[in-house]
């Protein structure tokens, strides 16, 4: 067929095991993987082993559960994208419009979906599908890569197992602190007992559920699993120095010396030549060597020497 102009093709194949165990190895092992795919094939000099991964982390399956984690190879595909200036390479590449860094971004669903590309996983078990993080019809679940889980994992249970009906417990944010304040790049992730179905950082989703934020700024993260429960943390990076005003590095003056300080955040402590002063005014008179030392609640410091000689 042809999607505005440009030629697809697709093709199908059955492969068949003899237990359950063989099956999994099949989703999960790299070589078991390759080898099964090549074996009988018309081309396998075709199929490049580095690229031919097993699809799967780790595997939960039996009559009437399927928990696969994709793997991030999977999950980091198709590194270009987006309308927004956020980085999405799966490698750790840090944009200077955000300061976020994507440790896996899923950029891949958000490039099928700007082609009109339905890119979807889908898994079948004998009886009816009772709970999924993904779109059921009847004994089926399918996921779509344009809105996959940010943690990867796809789930689909049948009967009456709890796994996602059950589930009352909100995602744990790591890294930061609601209302912390940071002086430094922070690493942030996300984590949830069932499954993370997305993370957002100031209301846009990056698609990952683990980066790293270095600019300075005011951040609200929320996390969210399968069943709508929320975690929100707000927290701020501070890595500029406060502003020392009245004198300069090296100067020397000759007359008195007023003094003040300020920063976003707010000012922590004043020290003159050891001393603690006042936060916001100091009015210097006395002739001498000084060294002021400025704190702010960050963290950051400024520090200035002068002389005072009337």
């Amino acid at each position: 067929m042809e999607i505005k102009g440009t030629p697809y093709y697709s093709f199908s194949r059955i492969f068949e095991f003899s237990n359950i165990n063989e099956f999994k190895a099949f989703l999960t092992e790299d070589e078991t993987y390759y080898r099964k795919i090549t074996a009988d094939s018309k081309a396998a000099s075709q199929y490049d082993k580095s690229s031919h991964t097993a699809p799967y982390s780790s595997v939960t399956l039996d009559s009437e559960t399927f928990i696969g984690v994709l793997k991030d190879s999977i999950l980091d595909e198709g590194e270009k994208n987006n309308s927004q200036g956020k980085s999405t390479s799966g490698s750790k590449d840090t944009t200077e419009a955000t300061g976020i860094d994507l440790n896996g971004s899923k950029s891949v669903g958000e490039m099928y979906e700007k082609l009109g590309i339905v890119v979807e996983i889908s898994v079948t078990l004998p009886t009816p599908i009772t709970g999924s993080n993904g779109k059921i019809q009847g004994n089926s679940a399918t996921w779509s890569m344009n809105d996959l889980p940010d943690d990867g994992k796809l789930i689909a249970v049948t009967g009456n197992n709890p796994i996602l009906s059950s589930d009352q417990t909100p995602p744990v944010i790591k890294g930061v602190k609601n209302q912390g304040l940071y002086k430094k790049s922070v690493k942030v992730t996300a984590q949830d007992n069932v499954c993370l179905k997305e993370l957002r950082l100031n209301g846009i989703r990056y698609n990952t559920s683990a980066f790293r934020i270095s600019q300075s700024g005011s951040y609200t993260l929320t996390a969210e699993d399968a069943c709508h429960n929320k975690t929100t943390v707000r927290f701020k990076i501070d890595k500029k120095k406060p502003v020392i005003k009245g004198a300069k590095n090296g100067k020397r003056y000759r007359k008195n010396v007023t003094m003040r300080f300020s920063d976003k955040n707010g000012i922590r402590s004043v020290q003159i030549n050891g001393k603690k002063r006042s936060a916001k005014k100091v009015v210097l008179k006395k002739n001498g060597k000084y060294t002021v030392k400025v704190t702010d609640k960050a963290g950051n410091t400024s520090r200035i020497r002068f002389w005072i000689n009337k």
